[in-house]
């Protein structure tokens, strides 16, 4: 009789994943298009900054400043969300591991 509840149990498990797959996997795409975008910005800002003539010996001008802080900025989201990435893959192998 165990092995009947066990594959009860299983069976009953398998169905939620599915949907909570689709769910993560949506949430990395979501995650993977916000990194697609803010890429595209990265490189336009970089294409901005290299467009600056270089100033030697003097204070950087406000645009210069702004533009770096907007790629630090970038940069730093772009490392979150890639972690946030990681984090579901994580969870959809923990899912389909435990299955």
């Amino acid at each position: 009789m165990a092995q009947p509840a066990y594959l009860e149990t299983f069976v009953e498990g398998t169905y939620f994943i599915p949907t909570e797959l689709s769910r993560i996997l949506n949430n990395i795409k979501v995650l993977d298009d916000r990194c697609n975008q803010l890429s595209e910005s990265l490189e336009s800002s970089t294409a901005q900054l290299l467009n600056v003539p270089p100033q030697y010996q003097q204070p950087l001008e406000e645009a210069h400043v702004d533009i770096m802080l907007k790629m630090q900025t970038e940069q730093q989201m772009l490392s979150q969300l890639a972690e946030e990435k990681v984090q579901y893959a994580q969870q959809a192998y923990d899912m389909l591991e435990m299955h």
